[in-house]
């Protein structure tokens, strides 16, 4: 085999496993393996493969996990450049919508990937939502203006402006601003460690 033929194999397999890695680190926290191939209409094996660098996926399967993981394609398929210090500008910020939920989060970090999420969510009063597919880990929540009220299976905490709230979001069962002004909290999201 000629020596460009190796190199261009090589840089195949490195990008397959660059996207395998993004899927994962997208998913991580968010979705298991099943339910993301339930969601994306692809078999656990595969997407199991492709995770690990292992397969070669067409465009319209990457299409559809992107679809099933609510991301756009190039946030799977684009491997972030590494940077030590990365400044998300207001004007430049993305939202994304809260699995199970017509809710957006503002994404503040600089992508879904990392070891943790920080991201801004705003309800006006009344309104709340479930967790269906909440993430799987620990989240820090920072109110900035109004209450926000976060119930679990065994309370119901009311956080005020100012307030901080660590919690693992497997005992949460709803966020909700039951108060009568708009709500405005800071979320800092550690997924779980995958078994």
């Amino acid at each position: 085999m000629a020596q460009g033929q190796t190199s261009m194999d090589d840089e195949l397999t490195n990008d397959l496993f660059s996207i395998g890695q993004n899927i994962r680190a997208t998913r991580r926290g968010r979705l298991s393996l099943d339910a993301l191939a339930k969601a994306a209409g692809v078999s656990v094996g595969l997407l199991s493969q492709l995770e690990n660098g292992r397969g070669n996926p067409t465009l319209q399967v990457l299409t559809r996990i992107a679809a099933a993981l609510e991301v756009e394609i190039t946030d799977i398929v684009a491997a972030p450049a590494p940077q030590a210090t990365e400044v998300v500008r207001a004007e430049s910020r993305s939202t994304h919508r809260v699995f199970g939920s017509d809710r957006d989060v503002e994404l503040l970090s600089p992508h879904l990937r990392g070891p943790f999420t920080v991201t801004e969510v705003t309800l006006p009063p009344g309104a709340g939502f479930g967790t269906e597919h909440e993430f799987v880990g620990e989240t820090v929540i920072h109110v900035l203006a109004g209450t926000y009220t976060i119930r679990t299976r065994t309370e119901t905490i009311e956080v005020q402006q100012g307030d901080t709230l660590q919690v693992d979001t497997a005992s949460v069962i709803g966020y909700h601003n039951d108060g009568h002004l708009p709500m405005r909290a800071v979320n800092v999201y550690v997924p779980a460690e995958e078994e």
